[in-house]
């Protein structure tokens, strides 16, 4: 159907047998519609106003769970622009969650009831995501889970992209589990703290800060050493790549160097291994 057929006050009928009325023209993109039996309001964009995709997520359960129930003044939104990634997020989190059982290594996590409705997620989303930086986010449910695996308000939060490959698996990087591996990744997250900490939430960077901190004590207090003097210091070429989960930054000298890849890091590592070589040759 054209944009041109579309008829405002209209009501259509699509393949499911579900009535609904183009209540009016949002923008020349976009129509607000409402469900007659349900009430549910929605926006549809007219480029794709086709009958057969315009269904009521009040009553369309997404993985027999997932629905969302909108007002005129606040109706159904199903965009993924960049600022606007709301609906794609709580579809991929939906999707880990409960499509056929759940993705396997998302075995055992849910999402909280209050975030079945996709409106209640949406209106999260937008209370607590930097939009201007959306893109650079992801949605972390384990920080702040204590192993409970549930998405919810209390327990997820956005945090970098770099950040948030950093601290998975971050129990076996905890205060006691000291070992060259773990420090490592604990000093890449002391150096991405500093790198990012304009841009974090208070309760984010406190948690995170903790982390840091608690480690680097139990690490002190186990070699003698402080866990960043150590690192910062170090001969960066004896690092062991394939145990380093984040390689995009290096302290060294005093200086903060950062990479866009692992080759990029290695020919660092080699160019200073050349230089530190040359320099014990020439005090000889």
């Amino acid at each position: 159907m054209k944009r041109s057929d579309i008829v405002i006050g209209q009501i259509y009928e699509n393949p499911q047998g579900e009535k609904f009325e183009v209540v009016r023209e949002m923008d020349k993109n976009s129509l607000l519609v409402k469900f007659v039996a349900t009430n549910n309001f929605q926006i549809v964009y007219a480029s794709v106003f086709n009958l057969t995709k315009i269904k009521d997520y009040s009553r369309c359960p997404i993985f027999g769970i997932g629905y969302a129930i909108g007002s005129e003044q606040n109706p159904v939104v199903l965009s993924k622009g960049l600022g606007d990634r709301s609906h794609q997020l709580w579809y991929n989190m939906m999707l880990r969650c409960y499509k056929d059982g759940g993705v396997k290594s998302y075995k055992d996590a849910s999402v909280c009831s209050e975030w079945h409705d996709f409106m209640n997620f949406r209106e999260w989303y937008f209370q607590n995501c930097d939009i201007e930086h959306a893109g650079y986010f992801a949605l972390d449910k384990d920080l702040f889970g204590d192993d409970k695996k549930v998405y919810s308000p209390d327990t997820c939060c956005f945090i970098p992209n770099e950040i948030n490959s950093t601290i998975k698996g971050l129990k076996r990087y905890d205060a006691n589990n000291i070992t060259e591996t773990s420090a490592k990744v604990i000093y890449h997250l002391f150096l991405q703290l500093e790198k990012y900490k304009d841009f974090l939430s208070d309760r984010v960077k406190k948690r995170l800060s903790q982390i840091v901190k608690t480690y680097r004590r139990k690490y002190q207090s186990m070699t003698g050493h402080d866990l960043c003097k150590v690192f910062e210091n170090e001969r960066i070429a004896k690092t062991d790549l394939s145990k380093v989960m984040l390689t995009a930054f290096v302290k060294y000298q005093g200086h903060l160097h950062e990479f866009e890849n692992v080759q990029q890091l290695r020919e660092f590592i080699k160019e200073v291994e050349t230089q530190i070589i040359f320099n014990e040759q020439k005090t000889r």
